[in-house]
């Protein structure tokens, strides 16, 4: 039921004016790359430009506006909300993430939460308007649906997200911090080392994904953008780097240690360079290259565990129901991203659990 209007900001109007004025539709969450080009038959739209969302609500009977909270995820990447009555006389409320302009220069990029309580007015029908616009990322659009409800559930729900994120960042810089002590302890404890290493580099993908430096008022910038970016990308091969060491720390064998050194270690460490070095637009646009490299490594690193296992490795039995679930969160991650599945990025939560074994591993 959303209509779609490309390469115009459409300015509020009455909504049955809208919906007669408009024909055009979209899938809502979806981002616009897979969305027919309206005037090229035969074609898809580009990740980059910019358009107009709008959507004719009608509330339920006895509720008012001014019960009412609306809030949504990120956008891609920089975005207007309005809610106008249905006559478009009267504003009702407004979100802000970003700046959405009709060139690179005129956007400012920003992916922060957002969420504001409507004002009374509004009984039977509202219009929501999005002005949505993006240059700096490969894939554009509205990739999570936003949500409209009672005003208390909605801001609870957003706080609690909040505080998830940054408990779970907390724990794992806190054990990332406490087996890098351990390693300067005993330097001989390489696998605590590459776990302090692993577990960092899961902090710092909780840092970017998890908004917490928009919470802190850093990254509200073209600039913050590229780097919390950039930074975020970074963390797929050192995921793949750091977790290859720890295991062959743990369970080693010579054939895994060349997969290690060339594929994880070789590999990523070029990914990690071509991510600091590239532009950002640049490596979203190749975000399958980083996704493969992470899957098909935790792939073979699942199968030399399970040869390990199987030929009696007491050790190599429960990393490999450890890393298990890790791959389970990682896999689930990549096909949501890629909106193959809908469900939730659970790559952090399925860590905290790959730690809890761990602990055990690493202590006996």
């Amino acid at each position: 039921e959303w209509r779609f209007v490309w390469e115009e900001f459409v300015e509020p109007m009455p909504s049955d004016v809208f919906r007669s004025t408009h024909k055009g539709t979209i899938e809502v969450p979806l981002g616009w790359k897979a969305h027919p080009h309206p005037q090229t038959p035969g074609e898809f739209l580009p990740g980059r430009g910019y358009g107009t969302y709008a959507l004719d609500i009608r509330l339920p009977t006895g509720i008012d506006t001014g019960q009412l909270r609306l809030s949504t995820l990120d956008v891609t990447s920089a975005g207007h909300w309005f809610v106008y009555s249905e006559d478009a006389v009267k504003e009702l409320g407004r979100m802000t993430q970003g700046v959405p302009g009709k060139s690179l220069d005129d956007t400012t990029p920003v992916w922060v939460n957002a969420s504001t309580d409507l004002d009374a007015g509004g009984k039977a029908r509202v219009m929501l308007l999005m002005h949505l616009s993006n240059f700096h990322h490969a894939r554009g659009g509205l990739l999570y649906s936003p949500k409209l409800g009672l005003s208390q559930p909605i801001s609870q729900a957003a706080s609690f997200n909040f505080f998830l994120n940054a408990s779970i960042f907390g724990i794992l810089f806190i054990i990332a911090f406490y087996h890098l002590v351990l390693f300067l302890q005993r330097r001989e404890d390489t696998p605590s080392l590459f776990f302090a290493f692993f577990c960092g580099v899961m902090a710092l993908r909780q840092w970017t994904t998890g908004q917490i430096s928009q919470k802190l008022g850093m990254g509200l910038s073209v600039d913050g953008f590229e780097v919390l970016l950039t930074l975020e990308y970074m963390t797929l091969p050192l995921m793949m780097i750091s977790g290859g060491l720890f295991i062959h720390a743990l369970v080693p064998s010579l054939y895994f240690k060349r997969f290690v050194d060339s594929f994880a270690v070789g590999l990523g460490g070029v990914a990690v360079v071509f991510t600091l070095l590239a532009n950002p637009l640049v490596c979203t646009e190749n975000v399958t290259i980083y996704q493969v490299h992470l899957l098909l490594g935790m792939a073979i690193a699942l199968i030399h565990l399970a040869h390990r296992a199987w030929s009696g490795h007491v050790l190599a039995r429960w990393v490999c129901l450890a890393f298990g679930v890790v791959v389970v969160g990682g896999v689930n991650d990549v096909l949501h991203s890629q909106e193959v599945i809908e469900t939730a990025f659970i790559s952090p939560f399925t860590f905290i659990a790959f730690i809890l074994m761990q602990s055990g591993i690493l202590s006996g």
